[in-house]
């Protein structure tokens, strides 16, 4: 049945700048747009910090943070990205997103590639 899910990351204290990166990281590789609602498929919508439009079909995936937790949001009814599966995807471009930013900090210049299902982050010292 279709409806709004949510599933939250265990991640402490959550960073809402490299949150909104981590998301755009993943929009960036899917070449779907950003949005800041999501809709389900019945018509109950939330309004989410970020969002990916077109992870499902043409409904959109997104991330809000509540409680000190990240939560996943969506409708991944009938839909080739389980929600689950894109909880894993922004656990995974969030810590590179944090990674890529505390290099940054100590002088590396820094890139990301995305092979398969997983990230490679290279440094070099500027």
């Amino acid at each position: 049945m279709s409806h709004l899910r949510q599933c939250s990351i265990t991640i402490a204290n959550p960073n809402e700048s490299i949150l909104r990166r981590a998301i755009e990281l993943i929009a960036r590789e899917e070449g779907k747009q950003l949005c800041t609602t999501v809709v389900a498929m019945n018509g109950d919508r939330t309004e989410v910090l970020a969002g990916i439009q077109g992870m499902n079909y043409q409904y959109a995936y997104g991330v809000v943070i509540k409680g000190g937790r990240i939560h996943v949001v969506g409708d991944d009814y009938g839909s080739s990205v389980t929600l689950n599966a894109f909880r894993q995807r922004v656990v995974q471009a969030y810590n590179v997103v944090a990674y890529q930013q505390a290099l940054a900090r100590q002088g590396y210049r820094t890139q990301v590639q995305r092979q398969g299902a997983k990230y490679i982050l290279a440094g070099v010292r500027a």
